[in-house]
């Protein structure tokens, strides 16, 4: 379990994984089993801008802000990567529900 030793890249890597399967997920859950985005945020883009753009902007735009983060700072605080590894932790959880419900929607 190397990325959780504090290696930045394959904690952005991994973040970036999570944000794109959460974003799968919830698209299947929401068209296909009547499920519902739980984030406000997401709530409000899904609903100005529908569904699949109202979940690909914002997960697009944290990406991007975490890739830039990753090649412009200079040096990462312990900080950044103690948070990157606690929102990975975070989105593992999110994740593993999203795929217990879809398994239950099947």
């Amino acid at each position: 379990m190397i990325w959780l030793k504090g290696d930045v890249f394959l904690n952005v890597l991994l973040q970036v994984v999570l944000q794109v399967l959460d974003g799968l997920a919830t698209l299947y859950l929401v068209k296909h089993c009547g499920g519902k985005e739980a984030n406000p945020l997401l709530v409000y883009f899904i609903e100005n801008l529908g569904l699949e753009a109202g979940l690909i902007i914002p997960k697009t735009i944290v990406i991007i802000v975490l890739i830039w983060l990753l090649i412009f700072s200079k040096e990462i605080s312990n900080f950044f990567i103690k948070v990157i590894l606690l929102i990975n932790l975070l989105y593992v959880l999110i994740v593993g529900w999203n795929i217990l419900n879809i398994l239950a929607c099947i």
